[in-house]
């Protein structure tokens, strides 16, 4: 298998593994397959795949383990065990563990906009992240003039990747605002900046 990926929307990303095999005429193979991630106990997702007598004796066989969103990014494993079943013995064993990295989507934010209106200033904007829209929310943050310190405003919940605010504050003129994608575990960070018009 590759051992690097990236999401490219909010779907499971589902990785194809490629397994070769060779065994007696009269022996199934069942392959057991399970997914985690360095550090953790949890397991992510389990598979199998199985070769029955009646299946060619040698060959390779395509499978597949996936990596949804909820997952995150980051380094992950796989471990594969293998059971060679005949009519009258059993053995087990396991294979060397396989590393693979997953990436996150690339995320821009698109048309951040920041607009005086009745009772203080709209921001607005929209996300892509890869093919599809980023999930999560956006923190909007402003900066005052002649100063170097961002303070939280609010935040707005994205929905299909668009999102929009009211901050309600009398700023003065000139302040910069900045909107930030967070809360996507398989979106990277994105920020866009402005200033009200």
């Amino acid at each position: 298998m590759d051992n690097s990926w990236q999401f490219v929307d909010a779907e499971c990303l589902f990785i194809p593994v490629l397994t070769t095999f060779g065994r007696a005429d009269d022996t199934s193979v069942l392959g057991e397959t399970t997914v985690t991630k360095p550090g953790s106990d949890a397991t992510l997702n389990e598979g199998t795949f199985l070769v029955l007598p009646g299946d060619p004796v040698a060959g390779e066989l395509l499978d597949e383990i996936f990596v949804c969103p909820a997952d995150g990014t980051g380094e992950y494993r796989l471990d594969t065990t293998i059971r060679a079943i005949n009519p009258d013995s059993e053995e087990s064993f396991a294979l060397a563990p396989l590393t693979f990295w997953v990436r996150p989507a690339t995320t821009t934010i698109d048309g951040f906009v920041a607009r005086v209106t009745k009772g203080g200033i709209r921001v607005s904007g929209a996300t892509r992240a890869g093919e599809g829209v980023a999930t999560g929310i956006v923190e909007i943050r402003y900066r005052l003039p002649g100063t170097s310190r961002w303070r939280l405003a609010t935040s707005a919940p994205l929905e299909e990747g668009s999102f929009s605010a009211l901050v309600e504050a009398d700023l003065p003129a000139r302040t910069r605002y900045r909107a930030t994608v967070t809360r996507c575990s398989w979106c990277s960070r994105a920020s866009a900046r402005t200033t009200a018009s």
